[in-house]
C-alpha cells in the first residue's frame, strides 16, 4: 500500500472519531432528556468558586465556579453539587433552572438547557470540520502529485 493511501487511512480514522465522538455525546444527552421523566425547576443555592487540578495533573490549578442544586421530587427534597466546573460565573444563587429527574432515582438529573453541553459539542464539531477539510485537501493534493 503507498505511503499517500496510509497517510489518507489514517487522516480518515481521525475523522470518524472526530465525528463520533460529538455525535454520540448529543445521543446520550437525547436519551437521558427522553429516560428522566421528572420535569421540575432546581434552584442554584450556592456558586463556589474552587480549585480543581487538571487530570492527570499536568498543570497548575484552575479556579472553577462550582454550583450547587436544591430540588424535589416525589416529596423529597434533593441537594445536589456539580461535579462540572465552569470558569465563568454561568448561575446565580437564587436562579431556577429546569431540569429533568429520573423518577427511578431521583438523585440523577440533567440540565434541560446546558451551556457546557453546547459549548462542547460546538468546539468538538469544529474540530471535526477542520479535520475532515484537510483529508479533502490532502487527498486532492497528493493525488495532483501522483
Amino acid at each position: 500500500m503507498p505511503i499517500n493511501a496510509i497517510i489518507l487511512l489514517l487522516m480518515s480514522t481521525v475523522d470518524l472519531v472526530l465525528v463520533l465522538v460529538p455525535t454520540l455525546m448529543t445521543v446520550s444527552r437525547r436519551k437521558k432528556l427522553e429516560e428522566y421523566d421528572y420535569e421540575t425547576d432546581a434552584e442554584v443555592t450556592s456558586m463556589d468558586l474552587q480549585s480543581m487540578e487538571a487530570k492527570p495533573h499536568v498543570g497548575p490549578q484552575t479556579r472553577m465556579w462550582v454550583p450547587t442544586f436544591t430540588y424535589s421530587c416525589g416529596g423529597h427534597k434533593f441537594v445536589h453539587k456539580s461535579h462540572v466546573g465552569m470558569t465563568e460565573k454561568t448561575f446565580e444563587v437564587g436562579q431556577k433552572v429546569p431540569i429533568k429527574v429520573s423518577s427511578a432515582d431521583p438523585t440523577r438529573f440533567v440540565l434541560v438547557k446546558s451551556r457546557a453541553f453546547t459549548l462542547a459539542t460546538t468546539i468538538l464539531w469544529i474540530m471535526a470540520g477542520f479535520f475532515i477539510a484537510g483529508t479533502i485537501a490532502s487527498a486532492v493534493l497528493l493525488n495532483r502529485l501522483g
